[in-house]
């Protein structure tokens, strides 16, 4: 993964939960949501909790070398709550 993605990594997911059928996998690196960046996973659950219940969301995310946005349909305020989250920050060089 290259030195300057950051955000918040999923490094546990239940495969039947919102994130899971959303399409995020394990390994994912959520790097904005909404169009807000995303620099570790405090302010994902922070920008999370904001949202209205069952509220759209779109996610930009890096997976599988590249970066890309995916649309949450519905997804809600709680669709993290089955992952387990780490921090993705390098400093740059």
């Amino acid at each position: 993964m290259p030195k300057e993605i950051q955000g918040a990594v999923i490094v546990e997911l239940d495969s039947a939960s919102p994130a899971a059928q959303a399409g995020l996998r394990e390994g994912d690196v959520i790097q904005e949501l909404n169009k807000k960046p995303v620099k570790n996973a405090k302010d994902l659950v922070a920008f999370s909790k904001k949202l209205k219940p069952n509220e759209k969301i779109l996610m930009r995310v890096y997976s599988q070398g590249r970066s890309g946005y995916l649309v949450g349909a519905e997804i809600g305020r709680t669709w993290w709550q089955p992952c387990r989250l780490q921090m993705r920050r390098h400093a740059r060089r």
